[in-house]
């Protein structure tokens, strides 16, 4: 910043950031949100202030926009800003998931949980994200709360189909005894026949590696 007064003033500094937003913002609007992310990250190094007043401005007319990805490209400045916004935080990670993108998800509420292990939206909204489940929030709580107050439950009954796991896992025992008696003979005969064949291998010269088999 101090370069950039010294070769240009302040008052030229100020047009660089604004045409770098400007930039930013049109890049944007096109859906080219890393790039215009790119930008953003420029002109916050210039003036923190002025692309923050103006980043922040563009998040708020983005949300409700129906638009995830422009949000999330937003909202991640935002939150680089003012990381300690958990409800932000939460925010994007309810966003993510609308993607499908767990992972992300994820990291976003474990972030307000680094801040705040009591945000019970983020508690909540994690677990729903590790089952994959798209309800959020109000919605996750009592979802998962109904499960919570369950004192009586107990898995359904399967004592009709447990003659035929009892048979089929006779039958894999079975299997696995007959496939271990055969590796047992075959070692068997490997170690009688591996005498002769080292004896057969000196006799012609040859090098021969003795393998050791455990009967």
């Amino acid at each position: 910043m101090k370069i950039l007064k010294k070769i240009f003033g302040p008052e030229d500094s100020h047009k660089d950031v604004d045409a770098i937003l400007a930039r930013g913002k049109s890049l944007l609007e096109k859906n080219f949100y890393e790039w215009a992310t790119v930008e953003f990250n420029k002109a916050l190094t210039l003036n923190p202030k002025l692309a923050a007043e103006t980043v922040t401005k563009l998040f708020q007319d983005m949300q409700g926009s129906g638009n995830p990805d422009g949000t999330i490209s937003l909202g991640t400045i935002v939150l680089k800003m003012d990381p300690k916004n958990v409800d932000l935080a939460n925010q994007l990670g309810n966003t993510y998931r609308k993607k499908q993108d767990w992972n992300h998800a994820k990291n976003m509420y474990l972030h307000c949980l680094k801040y705040d292990p009591d945000y019970k939206n983020a508690v909540y909204n994690l677990a729903a994200t590790t089952a994959k489940v798209e309800v959020a929030d109000g919605m996750a709580i009592s979802a998962i709360d109904e499960f919570e107050k369950m004192t009586d439950f107990v898995l359904p009954d399967i004592e009709d189909g447990m003659g035929i796991l009892v048979e089929m896992l006779v039958v894999v025992m079975k299997m696995t005894i007959m496939m271990i008696q055969k590796v047992l003979i075959l070692r068997k005969l490997l170690n009688t026949l591996l005498p002769i064949w080292k004896q057969e291998a000196q006799k012609r010269g040859l090098l021969f590696s003795h393998l050791e088999f455990i009967v």
